[in-house]
């Protein structure tokens, strides 16, 4: 057998050593990421808003980018020794998810504006986006006190 040949073979067997399977933290971590990216780079508040909605509105946007900060610093130094294949499909799901959930809450927002208001009614809002499935998961992302650091 050429040594060439050897070289290529051990180079191979050396790149194909399985990746770590990410444990259920790290997961929910990917996914979570996914989650708060996509709300941050979305939350863009309209200019047209009133005062109190945009100091909100800048205070959620906020939290987001520190949960981001929180996230990362979890998942950066795992990632390199992680199956991407699975942090992938955990990605995608989050992305999937909050996708769902702002559809749902822009059909509440059109259920809402009959009559047409350029804000809609609170109370309607509430329990529309009560009954919004993306909800869970949502919360299970909103407060990270499960990371740990």
């Amino acid at each position: 057998m050429p040594s060439w040949v050897l070289v290529i073979v051990l180079l191979l067997v050396q790149s194909a050593v399985a990746q770590e399977l990410p444990s259920e933290m790290e997961v929910r971590a990917v996914y979570c990421l996914a989650i708060v990216h996509h709300l941050h780079r979305t939350m863009d508040p309209p200019s047209d808003l009133p005062a109190p909605v945009q100091e909100a509105m800048e205070k959620a946007r906020r939290k987001l980018a520190a949960d981001l900060r929180s996230l990362g610093r979890y998942l950066q130094p795992r990632l390199s020794h992680l199956d991407p294949l699975a942090l992938a499909s955990a990605q995608r799901r989050g992305i999937e998810d909050v996708e769902r959930m702002q559809a749902h809450a822009k059909m509440c927002a059109a259920q809402c504006l009959h009559p047409p208001h350029k804000f809609p009614p609170p109370s309607c809002l509430e329990q529309c986006n009560a009954d919004n499935p993306g909800n869970a998961a949502l919360q299970g992302c909103a407060d990270l006190r499960w990371l740990p650091h």
